[in-house]
């Protein structure tokens, strides 16, 4: 148990689950050179799709059967954040496996988390009903934001229990415990809360469980327009939260189910459809060969207001995420696999069963895709966070700026970028996020220069255009070098949330330059086309 103090010095002492692997270290933080990237490029090349690796995360002060590995979100600055509700801890696992963990506040039970577009690091202590920014490479607490009732003493617990955050930075949460869901400002610190209709079947909760006559919302999302979506466990319902703070209520209907379908988790989808996964009825009596007993996932038309359902069978249902290209959705069965939807406007269109090695009762709760592009996920009753490697797995390629020497730093190895996100390495201003594909060969070595009059990044595969005469006099010194890119894999052109940079033929070096702007760049060259995708860092709204 912690003290809310910062991260685990300690060696964690399991490592890796039962049959599990992990790939070798790579470069240990050395600069980049050709030939290392190579080597980190043919390791990760060796994982096939749907190979699994289980990370099982325990300390040698852990109580003996006591396991709870719950939440997980993946950021972009290449960290794939989780909570350990019973241990009071959070922590980190980066693409190679190397996990840090945080001491959080002894019996606060951590469990919601989230990265916001500045990156700051945000959870919900839902024992202190509080939620807090800590600090995302060392877990310290920055500053805390207490949600509790005006009376806690007549009104019980909130709970805090999921967590989401919009794009005007305000935390969303579920009250588990209390059938509230509210919001938090952190630049001001303001507050508002609003009340489920069955918070007047009940008196004040002090148990942080949720009662049988409640709503029991556990899990929170905000879609593209604003507005917040949660699941009622109890009820069979989703909820939306307009921008005008009014709540609308939606039966989930299309499963065969007895009774409740206890919804576990909600993702707005990439084309404005909202995917709801169901648990199915855990009620004893119902046979266990039943579908009532078994998971499903649900999507759900806002503009019609109807549900098509796809009824499952193998066990049930746990958490969803959207996958690395538009028409991928992913979503959990308890125990056997995850499961890969594709989809399109009409609703699912196949649907791809992965396997997962045997370690015994898994109980997952939540999944997310990775910066690489592959899908993590928990397990409850093991302590494990695992990955399953996906077909559009990839090298995350980070950027930065010391801005002492003007120099551009480029890092894909998780050490260098652990380092370089230290306050005290001098780094800063990290720009970029390149995903090079695995598979395929149509790769070039690219070179970086900054512009300096617009102070953009020009890429290109013949770096001596910017070197020689072929300049007019005024341009002469307005290009500065800043480094290699390497490889970069021209294959993502269907990955969400993805920028296009431009690739155009300058006819006065005859070379080929790459821009993340088409502003002005089609206007002075030839043949624009998009040669490859990259993810702002952070997301930056001016190039869209």
């Amino acid at each position: 148990m912690g003290l809310g103090h910062g991260e685990i010095i300690q060696d964690i002492t399991a490592g890796l689950a039962v049959g599990a692997r992990t790939p070798a270290q790579i470069n240990n933080g050395r600069t980049w050179s050709a030939k290392t990237f190579r080597r980190y490029l043919n390791q990760a090349s060796q994982q096939k799709t749907g190979d699994v690796i289980d990370y099982q995360i325990r300390t040698s002060t852990d109580e003996a059967g006591v396991y709870d590995t719950h939440e997980i979100h993946a950021s972009r600055n290449g960290l794939i954040y989780f909570t350990q509700q019973k241990h009071d801890r959070a922590g980190y696992i980066r693409p190679d496996g190397a996990i840090k963990l945080f001491e959080m506040p002894e019996g606060s039970h951590p469990h919601g988390i989230r990265l916001d577009q500045n990156n700051r690091l945000f959870i919900t202590l839902e024992y202190q009903d509080k939620l807090a920014e800590i600090d995302p490479i060392n877990g310290t607490i920055l500053q805390e934001f207490d949600i509790s009732f005006d009376d806690p003493s007549s009104e019980g617990v909130v709970g805090p229990h999921g967590l989401a955050i919009d794009e005007e930075g305000k935390l969303w949460y579920t009250g588990k415990s209390s059938d509230v869901i509210g919001w938090v400002n952190p630049a001001n610190g303001e507050q508002k809360r609003f009340t489920l209709p069955t918070r007047a079947n009940f008196g004040a909760n002090f148990t942080h469980g949720i009662l049988s006559n409640a709503s029991g919302p556990i899990h929170v999302e905000i879609d593209q327009n604003g507005n917040a979506w949660f699941v009622n466990l109890l009820t069979s319902e989703i909820g939306r939260i307009s921008g005008d703070g009014s709540i609308k209520f939606f039966e989930i209907s299309g499963l065969a189910s007895v009774d409740n379908t206890r919804p576990i988790n909600v993702i707005p989808g990439p084309d404005g459809k909202i995917w709801v996964t169901v648990e199915g009825n855990n009620d004893a009596s119902i046979p266990s060969d039943s579908l009532a007993n078994k998971g499903g996932i649900a999507r759900f038309d806002p503009i019609t207001e109807t549900f098509i359902g796809y009824q499952q069978s193998t066990s049930k249902g746990a958490g969803g995420a959207v996958g690395a290209t538009k028409d991928s959705i992913w979503f959990q069965y308890q125990e056997k696999s995850l499961e890969e939807l594709t989809i399109d406007q009409n609703g699912r269109q196949s649907q791809t069963s992965f396997a997962l090695p045997e370690i015994g009762q898994r109980v997952m709760h939540r999944i997310t895709r990775g910066p690489e592009g592959n899908m993590w996920f928990t397990s409850l009753m093991q302590d494990t966070v695992s990955v399953l490697t996906t077909d559009n797995v990839g090298i995350p390629v980070y950027s930065f700026r010391q801005e002492k020497s003007k120099g551009q730093y480029l890092s894909a190895l998780p050490d260098e970028i652990t380092g370089l996100q230290q306050d005290e390495s001098g780094y800063n201003s990290q720009e970029g996020l390149f995903l090079s594909a695995l598979k395929g060969r149509g790769s070039v070595p690219t070179h970086r220069y900054e512009d300096t009059l617009t102070g953009r990044h020009l890429w290109t595969i013949d770096r001596l255009g910017f070197e020689t005469e072929l300049f007019s006099p005024k341009e002469k010194g307005r290009y500065n070098y800043e480094g290699k890119d390497f490889r970069v894999y021209r294959t993502r052109d269907s990955a969400d949330g993805l920028i296009p940079i431009y690739q155009a033929f300058n006819p006065r070096t005859g070379s080929i330059e790459w821009s993340d702007t088409r502003k002005d760049f089609s206007k002075r060259f030839q043949d624009v086309s998009i040669a490859w995708y990259a993810e702002p860092f952070p997301i930056d709204s001016s190039h869209f």
